[in-house]
């Protein structure tokens, strides 16, 4: 069972202070862009290394202005508008990652943050994973790994 997720706000405030999200962000892709680029994050780089699914989908949710979300182990759902960039699908793919890499996981607790760093860092580069970081730090969400041996070890060999 999934521990309790006590840094989801610390996480939420650190992404809209990294990626300047305010409110009703424009969309940076399309729905099939969105898939697209899902693709690639499943296809190569941590994600695949650490055995991640590969064939999620892409869903649009018009009713759901609000909130993106993992709807299912190999599904994204996401918010209209703001919810088609980058920073956001790379949140949702860490929520597909972490459910198959380490279903104890809190949904954003230490090793979700570490694991969304290193995507954000392979797919938008090291300054965006720094601005991130920043926010991290300033919201007092933390990041590593918990536990997790079998994380320990992939990581270490990455």
């Amino acid at each position: 069972m999934p521990t309790r997720d006590n840094q989801r706000r610390k996480v939420y405030e650190a992404e809209y202070y990294a990626f300047n999200r305010a409110g009703d962000s424009p969309a940076e892709f399309t729905l099939k862009e969105a898939q697209k680029f899902v693709n690639r994050i499943s296809s190569r780089g941590l994600y695949q290394k650490l055995g991640g699914p590969r064939g999620v989908i892409v869903k649009s949710n018009p009713r759901r202005r609000t909130m993106s979300m993992m709807v299912s182990p190999f599904a994204i759902e996401l918010a209209d508008g703001w919810g088609y960039n980058k920073d956001v699908i790379l949140h949702e793919m860490t929520h597909v990652l972490i459910y198959h890499v380490s279903r104890r996981s809190a949904h954003h607790g230490l090793e979700f943050v570490l694991l969304y760093r290193r995507l954000v860092e392979q797919e938008m580069g090291i300054e965006q994973r720094r601005k991130l970081d920043l926010g991290l730090e300033k919201y007092g969400a933390k990041w590593g790994v918990n536990g997790s041996e079998w994380l320990k070890k992939k990581l270490a060999d990455l």
